[in-house]
This record gives structure tokens, sequence and C-alpha cells, in this order.
């Protein structure tokens, strides 16, 4: 009757689909981790709504016969949803281009797939991905956040700078996030000069995310 309903995959991750949008910001799980999730519930105009239906959807789990199982068994209960993401899917692109995406989770290569791209399995080096990406027009590389600042340097960014240079690829943009913050920088190919003085300088992607990182 509130026109919304769940839908949960194989893969134990669940959805909500709502007939209408609504004005509301959510916290990412991982941000909400270890801190008071009051600070963290839905905000905005509809917020009281959807903190309405969290209590709700609270008591339902409470006198649910598998939370009195499973504390039967000494195991914790599931006594709570967290909401969080959210939006409408953007038009699928037309035909065109070939796009290849490598790697990323469910959600990213849902929307990769919606938006006409191929998924392919991860990869753990920036050069398997150019060599399998087969000549499409644009490839897409999910990196996890659990790799070490040198690795990236010596794997990916390091890799990036030298395919620049040697023209096999255009341009490259990076997209990075943490903290419920996103940030892009994109760089094209570097013009004669610094590809001749790229030799002298040494890139150090490694200390520039640490100082980064002791900045935040």
């Amino acid at each position: 009757a509130d026109g919304i309903r769940f839908e949960f995959t194989a893969a134990g991750r669940g959805y909500l689909w709502s007939t209408r949008d609504y004005a509301i910001a959510t916290t990412p799980l991982a941000r909400a981790l270890g801190v008071s999730l009051r600070d963290h519930l839905p905000r905005g105009p509809d917020a009281a709504l959807w903190r309405c239906w969290g209590q709700e959807i609270e008591m339902l789990l409470h006198a649910d016969p598998v939370n009195a199982a499973r504390e039967e068994r000494g195991l914790a209960p599931a006594n709570g949803l967290w909401f969080s993401g959210g939006g409408r899917l953007p038009p699928a692109l037309p035909p065109g281009s070939r796009r290849v995406l490598f790697g990323g989770d469910a959600d990213v290569r849902a929307l990769a797939l919606h938006a006409g791209a191929e998924v392919a399995g991860d990869v753990d080096r920036l050069d398997a991905a150019l060599a399998g990406a087969g000549g499409a027009d644009e490839f897409l590389l999910a990196v996890g956040a659990e790799q070490a600042a040198d690795a990236l340097e010596r794997d990916f960014a390091a890799p990036a700078w030298d395919a620049l240079c040697s023209g096999r690829v255009a341009s490259i943009t990076l997209v990075a996030d943490g903290d419920g913050r996103v940030a892009s920088w994109n760089v094209e190919r570097p013009g004669a000069l610094a590809r001749w003085t790229a030799p002298l300088r040494a890139a150090d992607g490694a200390a520039i995310i640490a100082t980064l990182a002791a900045a935040r």
C-alpha cells in the first residue's frame, strides 16, 4: 500500500523499489560502521517517513520467528535494515562506441550493463586491462579500496602514464570516493616536451596519496 517493495538476490543483496521519488539523503553503510547510527539516518524533506518505516521494520523483525530462533541459539538478532544508496536509473546510452568494464561490485556491474557496456572479470594490473580491452573505445577499471598505495603506483598509475606517453590511450579519468565525498581527475596525453622530460621525473603516486591522507 505504501508503493514500495523489497527484492533480495541470491547473493544476499537487498534492493528497495518505490513508485515515486523521495527527497532524502542517505549514508553509505561503510561510513556508518562504528559510529552512532542515529547521526546517519535518512535526512531531507521525506526523511521522517523513511525513519518511520525503519522503526516499523524493526518491530516486524523483532517479532519474527527467525529472530526468536536465532536468540535461542545465542545468535545476534537481525533487528533492522540500513537504507543507503538510491537514485533513479539514467537512460541507457545509445548504441555506438564500445565500452568494457573490468571488475567492480554487483551494483557497478549492473549499471555498466544498463549503460550498454561489456562486463569482464577482475584484473590486478592496468596492462591486463589494456590487453583485454580488445580495441574498445573506452574501458573502465574498478580498483578495490584495499589496494596499497605502492601497489597502485606500480600496477596502475605508472603504467597509465606510460600508456598516455606512448599513445596507447588518449586520456584517463580517475574517480575516487570515500567518507561521502567524490573527486574526479582527468588527464590527456602529454605534449612532446612533457614526454621527453618524463624520464627525469620519477612519479610517486604513493607519496601523493600519503600526503592527501595526512591532510584530511
